[in-house]
């Protein structure tokens, strides 16, 4: 009798610990598909309260390797943001996926830790190149990155002054590829997170091109 107690223990410790890691592996799809995601952008800003483009027919497949794009076209262009609720510091909001995090430089474990890292050697937004943002696939984070499409946009906040970007492609790399990190002399954003979730030997990697006010 307690043997058979025993073995019920075990059988409900297991599905308690298969189920913890099914929750920590797709919460965050789980909750975005139960609608329980926030897709709202929390601050003021008249681009993040559009609605998002829907994708040009024309762009070609997405592929392991970033192409060379041009600008936004003009039809495509959204007004100039809202003037204030501009957060202080640095922080990245993708509306459709929930996102809302600090962006930190330094010691990247550090910055990974408490929201996105900007890499070391790669464009503040504005300067005309490749910014470049890592963060781990945690919920509330990347966990959605693969979730974006191309319209969809990306808000960061720098030093007071609101960055805007659409996406134009989403696509994996393996996790020996720098080319992400390139600077071309072209404004853009660059995202990307591991998968699947840090342990993975892939990269999920969105780049978004700037918005002309």
């Amino acid at each position: 009798m307690r043997r058979v107690g025993g073995l019920r223990v075990a059988a409900l410790v297991s599905a308690m610990a298969a189920v913890g890691i099914l929750v920590w592996l797709y919460g965050a799809d789980i909750a975005y598909v139960l609608g329980l995601v926030p897709t709202t952008n929390p601050y003021k800003s008249a681009f993040a309260d559009a609605p998002s483009q829907p994708p040009d027919p024309r762009e070609q497949p997405a592929r392991a390797v970033i192409a060379t794009s041009g600008p936004i076209p003009k039809s495509q262009r959204m007004s100039p943001s809202a003037v204030g609720g501009i957060p202080k510091g640095r922080r990245l909001v993708i509306p459709r996926l929930g996102v809302n995090v600090g962006v930190a430089g330094g010691d990247p474990e550090r910055a990974l830790s408490k929201g996105t890292y900007h890499h070391a050697g790669t464009a503040d937004p504005g300067a005309g190149d490749n910014v470049v943002l890592a963060g781990h696939r945690n919920l509330g984070v990347f966990s959605l990155l693969y979730r974006l499409r191309a319209g969809d946009p990306i808000i960061l906040y720098w030093a007071g002054k609101e960055h805007d970007y659409r996406v134009s492609k989403v696509f994996d790399v393996g996790p020996t590829d720098t080319r992400i990190l390139e600077q071309s002399g072209q404004e853009r954003l660059t995202l990307y997170t591991c998968r699947p979730r840090e342990m993975g030997d892939k990269r999920t990697v969105v780049v978004a091109l700037p918005v002309a006010p």
